[in-house]
């Protein structure tokens, strides 16, 4: 338990979902603190590398979800993402990633409503330079509203386009992964989830 929710740690020694990857169920890649924040930790190790992810259920309701997360953004290495994300299946998603997908972006965060189209007209890139980050997302009936505040930068973007997800056993994830599995030269990356809050609308 962390800030009122139950998570479940997702484990598989098989690559599968993000990247795909296999991921870890270990004490060492997910704990909470004597403060109740929530750790988590990839890592890559000579045993193979694991990639980490919790996700807790969501109420059946438009709502606003809030989280304060804390990472090295600037300094993600190349190999890793971190994403936030409010799923479903692959066609009712949509997500706060931050990283360089491999170093092909100067941008290292966006904004997305899956499946991404060729026009790019349900995703938003964004530069972020902080430690912290705190983020709202606002899930109505007629939009989709997303807002990152970084230090005293403010980012947000708003979707109105069609097949919005609509609430039906929607979970929200917080996942930390690589690039095709491939850890490269990463050790290890941790994020800490301060605080999170979801309130029907």
């Amino acid at each position: 338990n962390a800030h009122g929710r139950r998570w479940q740690l997702r484990a598989s020694d098989e690559p599968v979902g993000s990247g795909p990857n296999r991921w870890g169920d270990g004490s060492e890649q997910a704990w909470v603190d004597e403060r109740g924040a929530l750790h988590l930790r990839s890592s890559n190790t000579p045993e193979g590398a694991r990639a980490v992810e919790v996700s807790t259920s969501l109420p059946e309701c438009y709502q606003r979800i809030r989280f304060v997360l804390d990472a090295a953004f600037l300094r993600l290495p190349e190999e890793v993402i971190v994403g936030t994300f409010v799923y479903r299946d692959d066609s009712s998603e949509f997500d706060v990633e931050f990283g360089t997908w491999g170093g092909i972006y100067t941008d290292n965060a966006q904004f997305v409503v899956a499946p991404v189209d060729v026009e790019r007209t349900r995703i938003h890139r964004f530069g972020l330079d902080a430690s912290s980050i705190t983020a709202e997302l606002t899930w109505a009936e007629d939009s989709i509203e997303f807002e990152v505040l970084a230090a005293d930068a403010r980012t947000s973007w708003s979707y109105r386009g069609p097949d919005r997800p609509k609430p039906a056993a929607h979970r929200f994830h917080l996942n930390v992964w690589f690039l095709g599995g491939n850890p490269g030269v990463s050790k290890a990356t941790e994020v800490v989830l301060r605080d999170f809050s979801v309130h029907c609308i």
